[in-house]
């Protein structure tokens, strides 16, 4: 199944179908090494997470970028989790040490969690302070990546999934 991408005026929602219940897609949101799996699509993939999963934590990664070996650092700090449903945070440019750099817009980050037809609704929402961020986000192929990252999601499922039988 593809995602589907829809463009609001200051932010983007992808919704996407996996065959999986929602405790397992919760868990590969919100432990490193099932982020370092899918999170970054496969020509930006991440090479460096550590996750702190509460709400005041700090989700902190490096992608490896695909433009002559530049390297993405990103920031998140979790402003609301509810298990197994919802998860929110605000994502930051950031360095190596966590310092929020001002090169890339902060996003605002809402993922919903839904079962349906014996499996989760994925509807991750995006959020930028005004339309210009949006503009940048949408430059640095978010509306792209975000869904190729998706597409590397039903391995690390069906993995989580063998792990308990």
């Amino acid at each position: 199944m593809s995602t589907q991408v829809l463009r609001a005026d200051t932010g983007l929602r992808f919704r996407r179908w996996f065959a999986a219940r929602r405790p397992v897609v919760f868990r590969a949101l919100s432990e490193a090494d099932r982020l370092m799996r899918w999170w970054g699509p496969a020509s930006c993939p991440v090479i460096e997470c550590t996750v702190d999963f509460r709400p005041g934590g700090i989700w902190h990664y490096r992608l490896a970028g695909s433009a002559g070996g530049a390297q993405l650092w990103t920031k998140a700090v979790y402003s609301e989790i509810d298990a197994p449903e919802r998860i929110a945070y605000v994502e930051y440019a950031s360095d190596a040490n966590g310092a929020i750099l001002t090169d890339r817009p902060a996003t605002y980050v809402t993922i919903r969690l839904d079962e349906a037809d014996g499996g989760t609704w994925l509807d991750a929402s995006l959020r930028y302070r005004d339309r210009s961020g949006l503009e940048v986000a949408l430059r640095n192929g978010v509306a792209e990546g975000f869904p190729a990252a998706l597409d590397q999601l039903p391995a690390v499922l069906t993995d989580l999934i063998e792990e308990h039988r």
